[in-house]
């Protein structure tokens, strides 16, 4: 029995049908990977000679593909998050392990022994803050209150650019996270998926601080 070639094809079109029923782009994307695979051996097998030019801009996208598809497994797999890590990544769900990376690795670890101004009032931080131990002293406009870690610190003036909003402090045995502000902003200018998770994780903890705040008023 001669062999068609034409199956290729079908098998081929039937996994991109399934694709794209797929609303997880993992997925989607290794059904198109193996969709690609298939319309490659179509343009090898079916014409008497290989169609090269088809099958070399084929195989082109699907390394690209392949490319971006490691790129997300990646992402969602948890390995290189330390035991000391874990605790923080709890706090930043649902954050994708490999986003979390990427923050830890352009982030500064600080054990506090003496006490510590994060921010002044009406002085614009250098750092974003995000204070894992310890209770946190709150000053703005002559009055003051204290809140409990977790928290971030210096939020507003990074989703403002404008001066810190009140000044903090820490007192020893407090630790924190640090991330100079630049650093973080080119991270998240590449990541727009990462600064929609990140913005959204500023914006529930400064409506956390807002609400103590009032309480203590």
């Amino acid at each position: 029995m001669d062999f068609d070639a034409s199956f290729f094809v079908h098998l081929a079109a039937a996994c991109y049908v399934a694709g794209y029923l797929i609303r997880d782009q993992l997925w989607l994307r290794t059904l198109l990977l193996v969709g690609t695979f298939f319309y490659i051996a179509y343009y090898y097998f079916a014409p008497n000679v290989p169609l090269w030019e088809a099958i070399t801009w084929s195989s082109v996208m699907a390394a690209a593909n392949a490319y971006v598809i490691v790129d997300m497994a990646r992402d969602r797999a948890s390995f290189g998050i330390t035991a000391s890590q874990r605790t923080l990544y709890d706090r930043f769900a649902p954050m994708a392990p490999g986003e979390f990376r990427r923050l830890v690795r352009i982030g500064h670890f600080h054990a506090v022994d003496a006490e510590t101004v994060l921010t002044r009032e009406d002085v614009q931080p250098t750092h974003l803050y995000f204070v894992t131990e310890g209770p946190i002293e709150i000053e703005k406009k002559g009055g003051s209150f204290t809140i409990e870690a977790p928290a971030f610190i210096g939020e507003v003036s990074l989703l403002t650019d404008s001066t810190a909003s009140a000044t903090v402090r820490l007192w020893p045995g407090a630790r924190y996270v640090a991330w100079e502000r630049r650093d973080l902003m080119v991270l998240l200018d590449r990541r727009p998926q990462l600064r929609q998770r990140f913005d959204t994780l500023l914006n529930i903890d400064l409506a956390k601080k807002v609400g103590a705040g009032t309480r203590t008023a």
